[in-house]
This record gives C-alpha cells, sequence and structure tokens, in this order.
C-alpha cells in the first residue's frame, strides 16, 4: 500500500509536550472541537487558569479536567482561577462540573450576570416548568454553576465573599512573582458601556406572562464577555473571548484600545475573539496591543451553521502575522438551508451536534528568555 502523502504546506512542529511545565514557565493550551472551546493556562509555581468549558469527545468530561489529569496535574489543588468569558452554551459546556471538582479555584464573571436581568433570566428558563426551550444560550449551565457556588457558600459562610467574583474591565484578578518577574492576570471588559447594553439585551430576552415562544432568540452581541490580558515579565498574551467590535468607542474592542487604566504593552501571543469573525476584528487592537507579524495567533474554529473563519478571515488575519494556528480546519462549505428552516435551528440550539468533532490542541509554553514553544495535536493546523 502506497504512504500517504504529507501535507508539504504544514510545517514540521514539535508533539504536545505531556507532562507538566517547569515552575517558571508559562503555558496556554487552547481546546477546540467544532462547537465549544476551552483555555487552560500555567501561571507558573503550580498554579492553573481555566477560561469556559468544552466536553472531550470521549470520556465526556470537561476538556480541562481531562488534559491536568493527563499531565498529571491534580485540578482540585492546583487550578486557582476559573473564568467564564460569557454564557453561551459553546462556552460553558461542563463549567459546573468543572468548577465542583475545582474546589480552590476563585470564579470570575461578567458582572452583567450578577444583575437582576440574568437572575431573572435563568430562573424562568432554567426551571423544569418553563414552557420555553431552557437548554439555550448556556442559561441551564449558568445556573448550575449558581448552585455549585451557592452550595460551596452554604459550607463556609465566613468565606462567601470569596466564591464569586464579578469581574468589569482594567480589573486585576490575579498577581503573584516568578523570580524577579511578575505574573498579572486583568480583565479589560466588559467596559461601563458594554455591561449596560448587555443588562438591557437580556432583559429583553425574560420571557413574559402570556409568552408562547418555544425558544428564546440567541444573544449575538456578547456584550458581557470577559477579555484577559495576562503580564509575564516583558511578555505578555491577549484572550480575546468572543467580544465584537462595535464602532462605539464605550463598548467593544474600541473601548479597550481607548482605555488609559489597562495595562500597556504589547502581546506576543493573541487568542483571536470570535473565531476569527469580521464581527471580532478591530485594526487598533493589531497595531497597538500585540507584536504584529512577531506575534502568534491562535482561534478555534466555529462549525454550527456558516463555518468561520471564512477563507476571506484567514486572509485577513494573515495580512497581520503569518503565525496564525487553528485548532481545526474550517470547512469550505457551508450546508444550505431555507431561511425558515435555519432560523428555526438557530433557536433550538440544543438539536445542533457537531458529529465526531475531534478536540484539536494549540500547546504553547514559554520562559523568560527564551522562545515560544508551540505545538500541535490534530485536527489543529497552521492556516
Amino acid at each position: 500500500m502506497p504512504k500517504k502523502k504529507q501535507n508539504s504546506s504544514q510545517p514540521s512542529l514539535p508533539v504536545l509536550e505531556t507532562t507538566p511545565p517547569a515552575s517558571d514557565e508559562l503555558e496556554i493550551s487552547l481546546f477546540g472541537p467544532g462547537v465549544g472551546e476551552c483555555i487552560v493556562a500555567h501561571l507558573g509555581q503550580g498554579v492553573w487558569m481555566v477560561v469556559d468549558s468544552c466536553f472531550e469527545a470521549t470520556t465526556k468530561e470537561p476538556i480541562a479536567l481531562h488534559y491536568l489529569r493527563k499531565i498529571g496535574v491534580d485540578p482540585a489543588t492546583a487550578v486557582k482561577i476559573i473564568i467564564i468569558s460569557h454564557w453561551h452554551d459553546d462556552h460553558t459546556a461542563g463549567a459546573s462540573r468543572m468548577i465542583t471538582v475545582c474546589e480552590s479555584a476563585k470564579v470570575f464573571y461578567s458582572i452583567a450576570l450578577l444583575g437582576k436581568e440574568f437572575i431573572t433570566l435563568y430562573q424562568a428558563l432554567a426551571s423544569p416548568i418553563s414552557l420555553v426551550d431552557r437548554y439555550i444560550l448556556g442559561v441551564r449551565e449558568m445556573a448550575s454553576i449558581v448552585e455549585v457556588l451557592n452550595h460551596r457558600a452554604r459550607l463556609n459562610p465566613r468565606n462567601k465573599a470569596q466564591i464569586l467574583h464579578p469581574v468589569i474591565a482594567d480589573r486585576l484578578l490575579f498577581q503573584s512573582q516568578i523570580g524577579t518577574d511578575e505574573v498579572k492576570v486583568w480583565a479589560l471588559s466588559p467596559s461601563g458601556g458594554s455591561v449596560q447594553k448587555a443588562l438591557m439585551e437580556i432583559g429583553s430576552l425574560i420571557p413574559t406572562e402570556g409568552d408562547d415562544r418555544r425558544v428564546v432568540p440567541r444573544s449575538s452581541q456578547n456584550h458581557n464577555a470577559v477579555v484577559v490580558w495576562i503580564q509575564f515579565g516583558e511578555r505578555a498574551i491577549l484572550l480575546g473571548s468572543d467580544l465584537l467590535e462595535t464602532g462605539d468607542p464605550y463598548t467593544g474592542w474600541t473601548a479597550i484600545v481607548n482605555s488609559q487604566l489597562r495595562p500597556q504593552g504589547k502581546a506576543n501571543l493573541f487568542k483571536i475573539p470570535h473565531h476569527g469573525s469580521h464581527t471580532g476584528h478591530c485594526h487598533e487592537v493589531w497595531t497597538e496591543m500585540t507584536e504584529g507579524d512577531n506575534s502568534h495567533a491562535i482561534l478555534t474554529t466555529f462549525t454550527r451553521g456558516q463555518s468561520i473563519p471564512t477563507k476571506k478571515d484567514i486572509d485577513r488575519l494573515k495580512g497581520y502575522t503569518q503565525k496564525v494556528y487553528c485548532t481545526l480546519e474550517p470547512k469550505s462549505k457551508t450546508q444550505k438551508r431555507p431561511p425558515a428552516v435555519e432560523k428555526t435551528i438557530k433557536g433550538m440550539v440544543k438539536q445542533r451536534k457537531v458529529l465526531g468533532g475531534e478536540m484539536g490542541q494549540i500547546q504553547v509554553r514559554m520562559k523568560r528568555n527564551s522562545e515560544i514553544r508551540l505545538a500541535l495535536k490534530p485536527p489543529a493546523i497552521l492556516l
């Protein structure tokens, strides 16, 4: 049998490292199966952070737990920070289970999700007697997260204030020291303007008396998305969540770029927002907050409905850096459906599944004075 030809466009990259990073080494691992994403980060000294959650296809457990155990790390004691960047189902799958296991972790999510609007929404949609589809928008998972945290608070009332940590722009979430270098984790969003818009949008989704909707429209603006900045000495990492660009100086990426309170510097690793879509693109982020062509860009593919990034998106990204890595090769064609059918399906998120969604991984490790080491687990690729 003839040997299968290798893809000559793909350079030879190191295999994934299967032991924990050194105590003075940072790691960012991005996981994506086509629908869903998760970031697992080592902040030095055995301290780990997880951003969002999705399921590992084989074991059906949260990928963060699966990966940490696989490299010999106990998530119950090692994970100190969990960030739920926003409440869409492709970023929250399995999050409550992960939080239950990670007993030492502080949990952060947008301050907008602590407002009465969201509390009313999840109480309405997460109820077993709800007439509307309670599985959409990650509402049920967020309700489970709140239940886990409330249970933890009841067990330890004195530390209730340490259980849940609301996030708003320009807030320092974590700080430590590795040798002479400081490690800091900042939230760069949501801005005050974004929080206001998020609350208005959430309020519009609340079912009213006599509401005969069987589904609730999927929120599309992501105003409550939490963007994260990690500073490691001279190095910086920008994790873009699914934040969109609005063109409004008080919301979206423009608000971050314009902020006088955010940490300054330029990131050499950039997790691209919103799967590389043009909706999350802001030219000034690339020119003012990244090292441009010297930076590494990582992203996940979204295969529900129209696949993103598109070829046009990829060409745009490669105009800034040639080092663009994706957890899954984007689909070149999208299944076409009648508009009425597509509208119905978008509301019924729970009925959409990726068949055989293999989990791609991009593993990035770095030390203070050494080159970035990047490895891919197929189907992750260099675009």
